[in-house]
């Protein structure tokens, strides 16, 4: 594992993005796992229909339908990943146990 900095203090943890130094054969193996695991998931209809992200070009071929159409075409991506880090976790739980 080889560490790499996305922001801030790399001395921090949370900065660090671990980068696996994996073999050739064990991606390919993940790869093929992932791909099983996909098309159960797909066959035993075990995904809603919110998480288009997680569907095969489902989500590439809705937005060419759309632009076909000449309609207009958003994508909205979000990194929640530091949310939680963000906040005040003193603010929150006290709202969280204060009744309305």
């Amino acid at each position: 594992m080889i560490p790499i900095l996305k922001d801030g203090d790399h001395e921090k943890a949370a900065n660090n993005r671990p980068l696996s130094m994996l073999a050739v054969a064990s991606k390919v193996l993940e790869r093929i796992v992932l791909n099983q695991f996909s098309a159960y998931l797909t066959k035993n209809n075990r995904l809603t229909s919110h998480q288009s992200g997680n569907k095969k070009a489902l989500l590439t071929d809705d937005i060419l339908k759309v632009m076909d159409k000449k309609q207009i075409t958003a994508l909205v991506l979000l990194d929640l990943s530091k949310a939680f880090e963000s906040i005040d976790h003193a603010r929150l739980l006290h709202k969280v146990n204060t009744p309305p």
